[in-house]
């Protein structure tokens, strides 16, 4: 299945005390460099759950400033190929780019998004309209004019809004709506975009939001979050079908902050 971005994990300690003078051998402490490639080994191997890949990544990247930026690179690259999960796979290649930023790649581009994340199948071309009122989260639930259908200029939460442009506010597939917002606060906000597919296909969309949100593919409800778990890359993973042709994308984003 292809992809297109637009645990509890519980520890015990058991001591064993031995009274006595048995000598007993220690094993050395791994290094950074020993740690970070353990990690990342663990990341990409068969089986291991998403979360916990995703967690064990986390890890790695405590360690990161420790490793040799090279060596941290040649590692990612391996565990990118080994593994099977796309969005381990996904967190792996953007990891990377961060280090080949730090090795001077320019062919990454600027934002990061000229190189490896390019084939990542980004979404980063969208129109918006917004922001409006969301007091209490209560225009979340409500229809607003824009997924209604209904053709704009609208009332907005400071004055008339209508469809325009998203700026470039893109960095590592990431956008940063508030940036391009001329009011902050609680507030709903659309983005639309149209996705071509050469064919009829079925992707994961995957999505991370600071706030909740809904998505329509094609006049039709693909996915909702409606809890604020925060802001996480590819947080969430959503089955999606594309027709051939032009597809049409929009996502309400909602926050009450």
């Amino acid at each position: 299945m292809t992809s297109a971005r637009v645990h509890l994990m519980c520890c015990c300690a058991l001591t064993l005390l031995c009274v006595g003078s048995v000598a007993h051998a220690q094993s050395a402490p791994l290094t950074a460099t020993q740690r970070y490639d353990a990690l990342l080994k663990d990341v990409a191997a068969k089986g291991t759950p998403t979360p916990k890949a995703l967690a064990q990544l986390y890890a790695a990247h405590q360690v990161r400033l420790q490793v040799p930026t090279a060596h941290a690179a040649a590692s990612l690259l391996r565990a990118q190929r080994a593994t099977a999960d796309p969005l381990v796979r996904a967190s792996l290649v953007r990891a990377r780019v961060r280090v080949l930023q730090d090795l001077g790649d320019e062919a990454q581009g600027p934002r990061g998004l000229k190189g490896d994340l390019k084939g990542l199948g980004c979404v980063t071309s969208f129109s918006m309209v917004g922001p409006f009122p969301n007091a209490s989260m209560e225009n979340f639930a409500t229809s607003l004019p824009p997924e209604a259908g209904e053709a704009g200029p609208y009332e907005g939460r400071a004055g008339e809004v209508d469809w325009r442009p998203l700026p470039d506010v893109s960095s590592m597939c990431r956008l940063n709506v508030p940036k391009a917002l001329a009011s902050s606060g609680d507030s709903v906000v659309y983005l639309a975009s149209t996705l071509t597919s050469a064919r009829a296909q079925k992707l994961k969309l995957m999505l991370g939001a600071s706030g909740v949100y809904r998505i329509w593919l094609n006049g039709k409800p693909v996915a909702l979050r409606d809890t604020n778990t925060g802001l996480a890359l590819d947080n969430d993973a959503w089955d999606v079908a594309l027709k051939r042709g032009d597809n049409t994308l929009l996502i309400k984003l909602a926050s009450d902050q």
